[in-house]
């Protein structure tokens, strides 16, 4: 390769990275400016919030009322009323139905 092959082969390379460093300021000055993004936490979003907050921090299990079934069922004192079990059977099935709201 001739040394002038190889400079006109560089001021080619030379011309189209100053076309590209050209082309890319212009789009730079024409794209609109970005702000800054922000968000805002309506009252409610916080109060929910807030609710999510104490339903995480409370126990799933009440172990206070879980040891007192425990201890009745133990001693033979914990007792089951029949007609209570009968009407929730009965609701839950009229509510599933459409019959009554739940």
């Amino acid at each position: 390769m001739k040394l002038t092959d190889l400079i006109s082969h560089i001021r080619t390379d030379n011309k189209i990275e100053v076309k590209k460093t050209r082309e890319a300021a212009k789009s730079a000055e024409t794209s609109p400016t970005v702000s800054a993004d922000s968000v805002q936490i309506s009252a409610g979003s916080k109060e929910v919030l807030k609710m999510q907050e104490i339903v995480k921090n409370t126990p799933s299990v009440r172990t206070e009322m879980v040891a007192e079934l425990k201890r009745q069922v133990e001693n033979g004192e914990y007792h089951v009323d029949s007609t209570q079990i009968a009407d929730k059977m009965l609701e839950s099935w009229l509510a599933d139905e459409g019959i009554i709201g739940k």
